[in-house]
């Protein structure tokens, strides 16, 4: 294996137990505060009941395509498409 440390170090990054180098330069507290580094922008899908994000729409399609059985018959679409807490009222409903 060979390592890299050295240039890690150049470029004020620090190596954690496990020699992998870390970027300080995303911690909040060298770049102005700001916690979130985007990294891909994607469109989200929302509930179909109450209108709460859900996940990104690839993540539902995703969802829906590795688990066909999310259909349940008292239910409009996929079980994916609905958040946590509004699962939980048509699991119960059903």
């Amino acid at each position: 294996m060979r390592r890299l440390w050295p240039l890690c170090d150049r470029l004020s990054r620090k190596r954690d137990q496990d020699g992998h180098c870390l970027d300080l330069r995303l911690l909040p507290e060298y770049n102005d505060g700001n916690v979130w580094t985007t990294v891909h922008e994607e469109a989200l899908f929302e509930c179909r009941s109450c209108g709460a994000v859900v996940a990104s729409v690839s993540t539902v399609e995703d969802l829906k395509a590795r688990l066909p059985d999310g259909q349940m018959d008292s239910v409009d679409g996929h079980m994916a498409e609905y958040c946590s807490d509004c699962k939980g009222d048509l699991v119960f409903k059903s």
